[in-house]
């Protein structure tokens, strides 16, 4: 399978595409984590299907680290929240 690697800055623009070549979701993502060296987060696509978003670990001191929320992450959805009970 064909899948295409988009190197994007923390805004979501796409910088650079990379085209890869693997038979499983799990294998393009592992080939995309090495993108992460040059830029700060990959997305890795099957067609018009978004397979991950990746986003390097920050390399600053804790308190200097910036969080970003991804609203289509799964950590994010309704079904995640819990109401403390």
């Amino acid at each position: 399978m064909r899948y295409i690697a988009y190197a994007v800055d923390l805004d979501g623009v796409a910088r650079a595409a990379y085209e890869i070549d693997c038979q499983t979701d799990k294998d393009a993502q592992l080939r995309a984590e090495k993108f992460l060296e040059a830029h700060p987060a990959v997305e890795v696509w099957d067609g018009p299907r978004r397979v991950a978003r990746l986003v390097r670990e920050s390399r600053a001191p804790e308190h200097q680290q910036r969080w970003r929320f991804d609203p289509q992450s799964p950590e994010n959805s309704p079904e995640s929240a819990s109401d403390g009970s």
